[in-house]
């Protein structure tokens, strides 16, 4: 027996969230492989943010499969981004390999 998926996510939906947050066709195609590696509940909005490692994307959808937000990372700010969790003082920790340097923990401002 097959467990029923939470929530779908259509990769038409994030590349339309993509294209209205500006994002570039050929970035769209090049970046959004949507490999994930991580995935953590928003401990007040119940929002999943999933961690796609390969493509350094930060991508936040509802329990409905719409996106509510995204994040493409630079390699100096997060390498190859690979873990995150909330903190209990509602900030952000995202963890990252450093295949050629030094691994990266990066810590962000409350999530809204």
């Amino acid at each position: 027996q097959h467990a029923e998926p939470c929530v779908t996510i259509e990769l038409a939906r994030v590349h339309e969230a993509a294209e209205q947050l500006g994002v570039s066709r050929k970035e769209r195609e090049k970046r959004l492989r949507l490999r994930f590696a991580e995935v953590a509940v928003h401990p007040t909005t119940g929002e999943l943010w999933l961690l796609s490692g390969v493509d350094r994307l930060l991508l936040v959808v509802g329990r409905d499969g719409a996106v509510r937000g995204m994040h493409f990372f630079s390699k100096k700010q997060q390498p190859q981004p690979e873990a995150l969790a909330f903190l209990p003082d509602g900030r952000l920790a995202i963890a990252s390999e450093g295949p050629k340097g030094p691994a990266v923990l990066g810590l962000y401002a409350p999530a809204r």
